[in-house]
């Protein structure tokens, strides 16, 4: 090797082993590109920073306890209340693996203890456009909160009037149609099932979803 091209720093090194450098001058285009990438650059990393900020501040204003964890299960980012739930900061246990902050988790429970409380848990799988898991999203919530939320709801709808007032005994009906009617409500209302009911003006739907809710 006699000859070295390149920019200022190489040349100068080439000079300095004893080559032969030659410089390459950058043209007016190449610094005008370069500059508006940098621009660029900036722009995207200002627009980064703010959707960090953002985020943020949502995760630290809902009421519920939100972890995301990485595709290898390894904890990312918590929010304040689970701080609270678990009274620790975010230095003991970002990056740890899940099960080191919930050693009895599992995916297909719907409730989990913790500190001799009741929690409910929800898990949402991160996904990638291409259907590629990215990590999960958990959610917890204490169970006594939405105990106690349901109650003042209940509260306020029996304030208002808006409460179930008849039952199957209230429906008047001899014909077998009706009781045959009656006999479904009565077995559909045993489950969880979401029940639509249809029918004409003044036909009783109204009794029939009362008697089932009760």
């Amino acid at each position: 090797m006699r000859v070295v091209v390149g920019d200022t720093i190489s040349v100068e090194l080439a000079v300095k082993l004893g080559f032969k450098g030659i410089l390459i001058s950058s043209g007016k285009r190449a610094i005008y590109d370069a500059l508006c990438r940098a621009e660029e650059l900036a722009l995207l990393r200002s627009k980064e920073a703010l959707g960090q900020i953002r985020l943020k501040a949502i995760l630290d204003s809902v009421t519920e306890g939100i972890i995301a964890t990485d595709n290898n299960g390894n904890i990312t980012q918590f929010n304040p209340v689970v701080e609270k739930y678990f009274g620790f900061g975010k230095v003991n246990f970002i990056g740890k693996p899940l099960s080191a902050l919930l050693p009895d988790f599992n995916k297909n429970e719907e409730l989990i203890s913790i500190a001799c409380q009741q929690y409910l848990i929800n898990v949402q799988q991160i996904s990638h456009k291409r259907g590629q898991g990215d990590g999960d999203i958990i959610t917890l919530k204490p169970l006594k909160q939405i105990q106690d939320i349901e109650t003042r709801l209940r509260k306020k709808l029996h304030t208002r009037g808006l409460v179930a007032k008849h039952s199957f005994e209230d429906i008047i009906g001899e014909s077998d149609k009706i009781k045959e009617t009656i006999y479904k409500a009565r077995k559909i209302s045993k489950s969880n099932a979401t029940v639509l009911i249809t029918g004409g003006t003044g036909t009783g739907k109204e009794m029939f979803a009362q008697g089932m809710h009760n």
